[in-house]
């Protein structure tokens, strides 16, 4: 008999990251095989400390992302057939918290692919929460792409912006319904259109750029890609773990950390009033080269009225760049309205919106494409409180689009991602 397989995680897993790894003909790719609960979690022998709790079944912070797997086939050795899976051997006892698969691209093989994508079948006695799905393309696979079991024992389960195509089953299964607290959006079945057969980057044409949803690493364009690699300027070797800001007194203060730094340069510190067109307001060196956690920070002094959009460009020694997410800190004096929540529909035409305002205004309210067209563009009545907006809109595709909503005090604009 033969293992198949590429990358093993026997027993207990804390805190494990798996990221930038190519894993090519392979039954299975990454395997976290667990055991029970009632067992040490240490190691196989006595140990001082006792047992650890959850013993070898934990899966703990674990983290799969930016990994390219090709020609995944069902094998005929000792394993599974699956890119990405957990399974408890013997007991089916998994303990699953903070589980992340993110921006992997996952393609099975032509003429003999391997069964499920992302495999959670081995949970009928087990328990997970807060495990999250996000910006993956999975493509090919003999059965589902993704499929769990016994849905009840997954609490706070989030499947959101990845591209299932060409598999039997394009749409996740759960066994007996959705896992509880189960969010599943902006999802597609679409031909990513790769640049061929053998190389899986996306073109420039392909309609996962900018598709996908920030998960806490650097992008290009407006929103992160589906897949393993961002289409256009390289990403730089620097690996940005948050940036948020507030204000205090009447000042801005931004702060970023990074988890490591390969020739760094310095940071652009950006601003914006809209979130659309954005001008430096100032810099601050990087470390150049760490492997350690490196805190950063800057304050706007003189921010501007209203809502202030926040971003980081990252600039290499070499001239390279790449964008951070955007943060927005308000004038909690002058903020009357918020947009709550945003729906629009392209199968439908419709739009849904909540809006909530501190007072009786006016105000406008425009739907924009990312070329710039204005798609609609309408003045509403806000009452105190939460409003919620409903209208029939002119024809859209699924897309990306920015809502504008505007008084002659303030202006708030936001964007979405529209499905089929």
């Amino acid at each position: 008999s033969k293992v198949e397989g590429a990358i093993i995680l026997e027993w207990r897993a804390e805190s494990v990251i798996i990221e930038n790894n190519t894993i090519n003909n392979k039954s299975y790719g990454v395997s976290f095989n667990t055991r029970t609960p009632n067992a040490k979690g240490d190691d196989r022998n006595n140990h001082p400390g006792g047992n650890t709790p959850g013993g070898y079944s934990y899966v703990v912070d674990c983290i799969i992302r930016n990994n390219l797997f090709t020609n995944m086939y069902q094998g005929q050795g000792i394993g599974n057939s699956f890119a990405i899976g957990i399974i408890s051997e013997g007991t089916d006892d998994p303990q699953i918290n903070n589980f992340n698969v993110y921006n992997n691209t996952i393609v099975a093989r032509a003429g003999n692919p391997s069964y499920i994508g992302i495999d959670l079948t081995s949970m009928p006695q087990g328990n997970g929460q807060n495990i999250n799905v996000r910006n993956n393309i999975v493509q090919g696979f003999a059965s589902y792409w993704l499929r769990g079991s016994n849905p009840a024992n997954i609490n706070g389960m989030t499947v959101t912006h990845n591209d299932a195509y060409g598999n039997a089953a394009n749409t996740p299964s759960w066994p007996g319904g959705n896992p509880t607290n189960y969010s599943y959006n902006n999802n597609r079945s679409v031909n990513p259109l790769f640049v061929s057969a053998t190389d899986y980057k996306l073109r420039s044409t392909s309609p996962l750029i900018d598709a996908g949803i920030y998960v806490g690493t650097p992008y290009n364009g407006i929103a992160p890609d589906d897949g393993y690699k961002e289409y256009g300027t390289v990403i730089l070797p620097i690996t940005l773990i948050d940036f948020t800001g507030k204000e205090n007194a009447g000042k801005n203060l931004l702060n970023w950390n990074t988890a490591s730094e390969s020739n760094s340069s310095y940071f652009s510190i950006e601003r914006s009033n809209d979130a659309l067109n954005f001008s430096s307001i100032g810099h601050v060196t990087a470390s150049g080269f760490s492997t350690t956690e490196v805190k950063y920070n800057f304050t706007d002094a003189t921010p501007i009225s209203g809502i202030n959009y926040y971003r980081l460009v990252m600039i290499d020694k070499d001239g390279s760049s790449a964008y951070s997410k955007i943060v927005s800190i308000t004038n909690k004096a002058d903020h009357t309205i918020d947009i709550k929540y945003i729906d629009l529909s392209a199968r439908s035409n419709t739009m849904s919106i909540v809006i909530n305002s501190t007072k009786k205004q006016t105000a406008n309210l425009s739907i924009i494409d990312v070329s710039g067209r204005t798609i609609i563009n309408t003045q509403i009545f806000l009452q105190n409180g939460n409003n919620a907006i409903s209208k029939n809109i002119p024809a859209i595709t699924k897309g990306i689009y920015y809502v504008k909503l505007f008084t002659p005090e303030e202006t708030i604009i936001k964007n979405t991602i529209t499905p089929n």
